[in-house]
């Protein structure tokens, strides 16, 4: 049975049509898997194991990619020449744009939090390394070690003593 056609997009919808072509186009470069989008490479990676984790790979690479849905930022064109400063303004305006359009649904604000958590999240994990070089050297550790030698303690409980030190000290 042939699969059923992909009706055009309704009049105006020009970009995503485009879009959509752009997809099917030999105008792509040719090899690095320039059609699949990397999946090949994703798949021997272990990025992608499984129908789930394909499905999220493409609607990702379409996201990315030039296939957008629509009323996703599509970045614009814009000509800059350095030596003359040509386009600056226009590449300005542009970043503007852009700006503006991920503050009014709250995409700004979400990219910033996850900004943020990486690097508080970074900071921590320093701060924690740093404790436990401290700690590695002192007789915590050895005693630790000692005891889970000797099995009057297991590697799992003598972790968490060892982690409650490092963040109460």
């Amino acid at each position: 049975m042939a699969p059923e056609p992909v009706p055009a997009p309704a009049s105006g919808d020009d970009a995503v049509w485009l879009s959509l072509m752009w997809l099917a186009s030999p105008a792509l470069p040719v090899g690095g898997f320039s059609y699949s989008e990397a999946l090949e490479a994703a798949v021997e990676s272990g990025r992608v194991v499984d129908e789930a984790g394909a499905r999220d790979w493409l609607l990702n690479q379409m996201a990315l990619g030039p296939a957008r849905a629509p009323g996703e930022w599509r970045p614009p064109i814009v000509k800059t020449i350095a030596e003359r400063e040509g386009g600056v303004a226009e590449l300005v305006e542009a970043v503007d744009k852009h700006r503006e359009w991920l503050a009014k649904d709250g995409r700004l604000t979400a990219r910033r939090i996850r900004r943020a958590a990486v690097e508080i999240e970074a900071i921590a994990a320093a701060q924690l390394r740093a404790r436990l070089a401290n700690v590695r050297h002192g007789a915590t550790l050895a005693d630790l070690a000692a005891r889970v030698v000797a099995g009057t303690l297991d590697p799992y409980r003598a972790a968490d003593d060892l982690t409650t030190t490092m963040t109460t000290s």
